[in-house]
């Protein structure tokens, strides 16, 4: 497999979250996985239950097919080669472990815009890093295959639909992404070039379809349930990968 220069991830890049924020998303937010975390069409997952809670992130990847720096989004699609399914294979519990709380000294300010204080007694603030989290080896599955742009004239309308083995378990539209496929190759441009090859995912269906047995996308915890979990994009095809628990 063609290793790409980065694989970047858009966090939280869903109509469902963005509902949820205390402040609304004002742009994407990103993360970054090694080469060494792709995995390929067939391949298996693999899990330790030592890392606590993983579960499945069904989403659309492009792949990049020439240089994008600080380009406009009409420019940025016309950059994209193809698109492909990604599963963002994500370990809440290896967050956590990989999270802290620092509670500043009385005097030090705490500028943290983003979240909601409460009272002036209240000086934490939260570190999180998601090297493992998200870069664990065989966390990225990709594939089967890149569909040429030109064979999918709207990436912006295509349903998303994941499987535990058989089971639907969610399914979603990219049509419910708070920012759009092209606003965000155009926004991620501004900050880094991007190379051919390198693939961005922009963010995870999330709708369950078995709410009473899957309520939420944690719950599909790939530790415990099921021994295969697939991806399905309209257009595109379907990604399927066993999961293999190591302990």
């Amino acid at each position: 497999m063609l290793r790409p220069s980065k694989i970047v991830g858009v966090a939280l890049n869903n109509d469902v979250f963005n509902y949820l924020a205390v402040r609304k998303m004002q742009a994407p937010m990103y993360f970054l996985a090694p080469s060494t975390s792709l995995l390929g069409h067939g391949g298996s997952i693999e899990l330790d239950s030592a890392w606590g809670l993983v579960h499945p992130e069904p989403e659309l990847g492009a792949v990049i097919g020439r240089p994008l720096r600080r380009v406009t989004p009409s420019e940025a699609l016309a950059g994209v080669f193809g698109y492909t399914i990604v599963n963002d294979i994500t370990s809440p519990g290896l967050k956590s472990e990989d999270s802290i709380e620092l509670v500043m000294p009385q005097g030090f300010p705490v500028d943290e815009p983003w979240r909601r204080t409460h009272g002036d007694d209240d000086r934490s603030l939260y570190l999180t890093y998601h090297a493992r989290s998200k870069g664990t080896d065989t966390f990225t599955p990709a594939g089967p295959w890149v569909a040429t742009r030109a064979a999918v004239p709207d990436p912006n309308s295509l349903t998303v639909r994941s499987y535990l083995d058989d089971e639907l378990v969610l399914e979603d539209s990219t049509a419910n992404l708070t920012f759009p496929v092209q606003d965000v190759l155009a926004h991620l441009s501004h900050s880094m070039t991007l190379l051919p090859g390198d693939i961005v995912h922009f963010g995870t269906a999330a709708r369950p379809s078995k709410p009473d047995v899957f309520p939420t996308i944690r719950s599909i915890d790939l530790t415990r349930h099921g021994d295969r979990v697939s991806v399905e994009i309209d257009g595109i095809g379907r990604l399927d990968n066993h999961i293999v628990r190591l302990a």
